[in-house]
């Protein structure tokens, strides 16, 4: 019974190690579209051309960059909400392989020492 526990808690450890090194390969961008990428790198450079027009409208006198600037703000809402999904769905499954790597360790490790603390049972 002693040797089925250390054998069982080695061999779910291991399952969990492995499953931890290709958890991002199978789930690594679920959530997180070709498209929304697209549109993330299109909003990017729509901020800086914004951008680029209120520094240019700054510099001529009696110019006013006043709808350039709510423009700019809008813009620069919208990429950080992309981006902030983006981040998320890239880093969930990131975490899921984390937490299995070190928790199958942690289990393995309990394996090990198991096995020495019966081997004299």
């Amino acid at each position: 019974m002693k040797t089925l526990l250390t054998a069982t808690l080695c061999v779910v450890g291991g399952v969990a190690i492995f499953l931890s090194l290709v958890w991002n390969s199978m789930f690594g961008h679920s959530g997180w579209t070709a498209e929304e990428m697209v549109k993330l790198q299109q909003l990017d450079d729509q901020v800086i051309q914004i951008h680029y027009k209120i520094e240019a409208a700054k510099s001529r006198p009696g110019q006013s960059s006043e709808q350039l600037e709510q423009k700019y703000q809008e813009a620069i809402a919208v990429r950080d909400q992309l981006r902030a999904r983006r981040d998320a769905a890239l880093e969930s499954p990131a975490k899921t392989a984390s937490y299995l790597r070190y928790g199958g360790i942690a289990v393995l490790l309990a394996g090990i020492v198991a096995s020495f603390v019966f081997k004299g049972d």
